[in-house]
């Protein structure tokens, strides 16, 4: 086995390709939908950094026209440090997921998924050494299935916060045969061993990554003032879905309760938001976020359930001081040193939170600072090189160096 690339920034020059990752996933980025599954794209490129030949199928439903075109079959994302990802997108039918006459419409919506999935999968078998399904469903499965098929080995990522319960009779079952499970945080370990009765040394625990090069501190009087955001005054950031499990309305309801704060709300979703205190609303490219994360004071985030929060390093990595939810969820990635936690449902608490961060400035630059440095455990590419070491632990080298070098060319 040859050992992973000592240094990521030397990943594309000094690391040869070792493992060809196939990668399924229903979350990936594309032209109309930039930011669905930019986690997913960051923890790719990590692995092709380190040295893996990644392609990544992404079953594409026709219901996504009400976004905009769909991107083509193939794709060819190639990033700044040129390492490349091919990214497949068949097409499928989708059914939602309702409750008709006691029959749930997911069924035939995860059957169009898998089978589109199978049609591309069935082509790179030969160009396969390893099965990637981020999240159990309809992604894990799908591998889970192929990997039983074509003998392949198969690893799942598990980083839901709940499982839906449409799986929950059946997921044993489907996953009984995985050659391993990444889980992003203690409770989706436990829920790998307890509920899918994986044996402990099938599951590793991986901890979400960011990208350290990209997320950092930047200037704030610089960033407010080429965003456009108000150059005086104290600015919230909430950067998620706008569900209530995230909590953008608690964020905005706590904003109003404190004078001279303002809130940028950053994402998309059902919920509708309005209020004068709102400075920012909206969607931003993942290229940008670092910019609009830069130019707030404190990050606000009360999210109910979690994997393990992207959102929350990649503030971190700002320097954003954080007042997020108790949880065991959370616990993981954060400590007092660098957030102040509060029960995710009380207004009062977390109003209380960002009042204190923000009135107390030697706080809030000690939480920064310790933000900067905590930050550094949670590098995308240390945890794809970790990632990578352990599957290759379970299954061995692929190939040798040189038949993969024979491959490329």
């Amino acid at each position: 086995m040859a050992p992973l690339c000592p240094d990521p920034a030397d990943a594309r020059t000094e690391c040869p390709t070792y493992m060809r990752l196939t990668v399924v996933t229903s979350n990936y980025p594309s032209r109309s939908r930039p930011s669905c599954g930019t986690f997913v794209r960051e923890a790719v490129r990590a692995f092709s950094r380190q040295g893996a030949e990644c392609r990544v199928i992404c079953p594409t439903s026709f219901a996504d026209l009400r976004y905009g075109a769909l991107d083509g079959f193939r794709t060819i994302d190639q990033t700044e440090d040129h390492s490349t990802v091919e990214t497949l997108r068949p097409r499928h039918l989708t059914f939602s997921s309702k409750s008709v006459l006691g029959f749930n419409t997911g069924v035939m919506s995860d059957a169009c998924f898998e089978g589109a999935a199978a049609r591309v999968a069935a082509g790179l078998v030969d160009r396969t050494d390893v099965l990637y399904g981020h999240f159990l469903y309809p992604s894990g499965r799908t591998v889970a299935r192929l990997g039983k098929k074509y003998g392949l080995p198969v690893f799942v990522a598990h980083g839901d916060g709940v499982l839906n319960e449409m799986y929950s009779g059946h997921a044993a079952e489907d996953f009984r045969d995985v050659t391993g499970a990444i889980a992003v945080s203690r409770p989706n370990r436990k829920f790998c061993e307890n509920v899918l009765h994986l044996p402990p040394e099938r599951v590793g625990l991986f901890p979400n990554g960011v990208d350290l090069r990209k997320f950092r501190p930047l200037d704030k009087v610089e960033m407010r003032l080429r965003l456009g955001l108000p150059a005086d005054g104290r600015l919230v950031a909430f950067v998620g879905h706008f569900l209530h499990i995230k909590g953008p309305d608690r964020v905005i309801e706590a904003v109003e309760r404190l004078e001279n704060v303002q809130v940028l709300v950053i994402g998309s979703g059902p919920m509708k938001l309005s209020s004068s205190r709102i400075a920012f609303l909206g969607e931003v490219d993942h290229q940008a976020l670092p910019e609009y994360l830069c130019a707030a004071d404190v990050f606000v985030l009360p999210t109910l359930e979690e994997g393990c929060c992207n959102s929350l390093l990649e503030a971190m990595a700002c320097g954003l001081p954080v007042v997020s939810s108790t949880g065991e969820f959370n616990d993981d990635i954060l400590n007092e040193s660098v957030s102040i936690r509060v029960d995710p449902l009380d207004v009062s608490a977390i109003s209380g939170a960002v009042e204190k961060v923000l009135d107390d400035e030697s706080l809030k630059l000690r939480m920064s600072s310790n933000c900067r440095v905590h930050s550094q455990k949670f590098s995308v590419d240390n945890r794809a090189r970790a990632i990578l070491d352990w599957i290759e632990s379970l299954v061995g080298r692929p190939d040798t160096l040189e038949n993969a070098g024979r491959r490329r060319q």
